[in-house]
């Protein structure tokens, strides 16, 4: 249902800088070794990962196969604070001499005993990371050429240039006090601070004039732009294999080896049969793989799981997996963070069974990388008849489960579970009830790896809904705190969240004699929680981040449709939809994978999955083309008439124009009436 993480590591673009600097001052100082620092850069689900990991890093003198240069390094414990961290590695001098050469990353999570050494414990990052070492600097070392020379010697700028330096040193500035100059007199620098107002900038031409050469130009008081001052940027001919043709000035985004009209797409090949059910839900694993938990209505109501792996436009389905032999009432299912592990993605599926009284159940499993499927001993959450439940993976090995609690007089409770990636048994931690009134419906949504949402009917506010933020605080022992919370005026009937964004968190939910949902949007900015926006929108069965500031929902209206919205800087604005099925009385679940893939599940009984496309802009096409299409994917598009200067142009998903009424996506400004500066969001 949600979007879940992924692990990904980059070389942080200044590494090869740092490597240079590091390695002058270091190999000096350690004549028996070349130890430097490393600056990189670790993402978790497009976000910056924190928090403490053991890294093992090998060097390679080629970027695959081959063997190890040197014994494998390693830094425990190494903090990453929003996705930046810096180890200093410590190879054999004689790695240097040898040229360039490769170094292999592998991560794990810091809690992992430092004395293991087990390389199945670490995930392998891929590609390995080049060094260029600077051989004279590395060989600087031995040079005589400063032999003699002291340390006063080297402060004395007589033998670095005529003249004197009385500071005697270099600081954060260089003082040349009354008599310091630098270089030959016809060219000396004055004594004293040298600061420059706008007061001394002078020839600064207007903008409605041709500025004159060695002058910049700059706005005029309205603030137009001339766009032919600006460096143009070049097109680029993609390819269009379908040959339809795409007009000049068109947004388009780019997938699968073509170029797309941008929109919500639901191509012709994308549904499968996964079983007879109408109790399911769906979950992002990676990329490429999703994983399904549904009760099988043609095999006793018995729990099963199925991972589906998408390659372009097809869906395959593994082999059915059995959970529970009990009838199963209702299920859901969460993906843990997969940088767990190299060799299996971990999950967690909550379930309740008519044979134990609809009891709250829980179980761990992973998907291993020939995508069998293994799980774990059940858990017991809650007895007694549990009808409403939601579960969240909340961080590593925990997942958080929100339940409706029988045995307390119907309130809501927030539980929080550990997983075992050795046994795949699921432990509790800690739990905590949410209000001393009843609730009868209940939702859950992770912010980030300590922090939940939780909506529910308020009984002890006339059942009207309320929002409130739960924090997991560990220490000696772990316990669940709760935080901020928001009163609406409305009674639901039915809640679904998803996190969008940083903070953000878009709420669905349907109120009695009611036959269409409110969306809202939440920001978690510590107390109180603010409610952003609201707006209607039809009976919303689910929802999920695409990306950064872009959610999903599917809906039940006349058909069952799957709609894009976009929750910029919270407001909520309708996008592009697409039909997945005809007809009303659909079951159905969604998962996102980041983009631009979506799964939807949905049923009437026989029960499929279907793909759609979150299509979003890249550029704009320059020219009207069929195959290739020249397309501009940042500069000015000189595509366009009657465009008003200065505004803000959005791309209208319905018609594909543009419009500088805020909608969709902004696609640039205006600069003239014909030119538009592309800043795509």
């Amino acid at each position: 249902m949600k979007i879940r993480s992924r692990f990904v590591s980059r070389a942080c673009p200044l590494a090869s800088a740092i490597l240079v600097v590091l390695l002058i001052s270091a190999v000096s100082a350690a004549p028996e070794s070349a130890p430097f620092v490393y600056q990189g850069y670790l993402e978790d689900a497009g976000s910056p990962a924190n928090g403490t990991y053991d890294l093992a890093m090998t060097p390679y003198l080629t970027p695959n196969d081959g063997s190890p240069a040197a014994d494998t390094f390693y830094a425990d414990d190494t903090v990453v604070s929003d996705g930046v961290f810096s180890v200093e590695l410590d190879f054999s001098g004689k790695l240097f001499e040898m040229g360039d050469f490769h170094v292999e990353f592998a991560v794990r999570p810091g809690s992992v005993d430092n004395g293991d050494r087990d390389p199945a414990t670490y995930t392998t990052l891929s590609p390995r990371q080049a060094f260029l070492p600077t051989h004279t600097s590395y060989l600087a070392r031995n040079s005589m050429a400063l032999s003699g020379y002291t340390a006063s010697d080297l402060r004395n700028a007589s033998l670095i240039n005529a003249g004197t330096l009385n500071s005697g040193r270099f600081s954060a500035y260089l003082d040349l006090q009354d008599e310091g100059r630098i270089g030959a007199s016809s060219g000396q620098v004055a004594a004293g601070d040298h600061l420059h107002t706008k007061a001394d900038l002078t020839d600064l031409e207007p903008i409605s004039t041709t500025p004159a050469a060695g002058t910049i130009p700059v706005a005029d008081a309205s603030g137009k732009l001339n766009a032919a001052w600006l460096p143009s940027a070049p097109e680029r001919e993609l390819p269009n294999p379908s040959a339809g043709s795409i007009s000049a000035g068109t947004a388009v985004s780019y997938y699968d080896g073509s170029i797309h009209e941008a929109s919500f797409e639901f191509p012709a090949i994308t549904s499968s049969v996964f079983g007879t059910s109408t109790e399911f839900e769906i979950t992002a694993l990676d990329d490429t793989h999703a994983l399904i938990a549904y009760r099988d209505e043609a095999d006793g109501n018995r729990g099963k799981l199925r991972v589906m792996t998408i390659d372009g436009e097809t869906i395959t389905l593994g082999d059915p997996v059995v959970f529970s032999d009990d009838a199963v009432q209702l299920v859901q299912v969460t993906a843990l963070y997969p940088h767990l592990s190299s060799l299996s993605r971990y999950f967690v599926v909550s379930y309740t069974t008519v044979v134990s009284g609809l009891d709250l159940i829980a179980l761990g499993g992973s998907v291993h990388p020939d995508l069998s499927i293994a799980v774990g001993a059940p858990l017991t959450v809650s007895n007694g008849i549990v009808t409403e439940f939601d579960l969240e993976g909340s961080g590593d090995n925990t997942v958080t489960i929100a339940f409706i609690n029988p045995h307390d007089s119907n309130r809501p409770t927030l539980e929080l579970l550990f997983l075992s990636n050795a046994t795949l048994g699921v432990l509790e931690y800690s739990s905590q009830v949410v209000s001393t009134g009843s609730s009868n419906v209940v939702a859950l949504a992770s912010i980030s790896e300590n922090d939940v949402l939780v909506a529910y009917d308020n009984g002890n506010n006339s059942g009207k809904l309320t929002v409130i933020h739960a924090s997991m605080e560990i220490g000696n022992n772990i316990q669940i705190v709760l935080g901020a919370k928001k009163n609406l005026n409305s009674v639901p009937t039915r809640i679904r969240m998803a996190p969008v964004g940083q903070n953000l968190v878009a709420l669905a939910y349907e109120r009695s004699g009611v036959s269409y949902s409110y969306l809202h949007c939440f920001q978690v900015s510590g107390d109180p929680l603010v409610s952003l926006t609201r707006q209607t929108f039809g009976t919303a069965a689910d929802l999920v981040r695409v990306e950064s500031g872009v959610f999903a929902a599917v809906s039940q209206d006349t058909d069952l449709i799957t709609t894009a919205f976009d929750a910029f800087e919270g407001d909520i604005f309708e996008g592009p939809e697409t039909t997945i099925a005809a007809g009303s009385g659909y079951y159905s679940s969604i998962t996102s994978f980041g983009g631009p893939n979506i799964l939807v599940a949905y049923s009437t009984g026989s029960a499929s999955v279907a793909l759609c496309r979150y299509a979003k802009p890249i550029g704009v096409a320059t020219q009207t083309s069929t195959n290739p299409v020249p397309t501009l994917l940042d500069g000015i598009a000189n595509a366009y008439t009657g465009l008003a200067p200065g505004a803000d142009y959005y791309l209208e998903w319905a018609t594909g124009n543009l419009t500088p009424d805020r909608g969709w996506v902004k696609v640039g400004r205006a600069v003239s009436d014909t030119e538009l500066l592309l800043d795509i969001e």
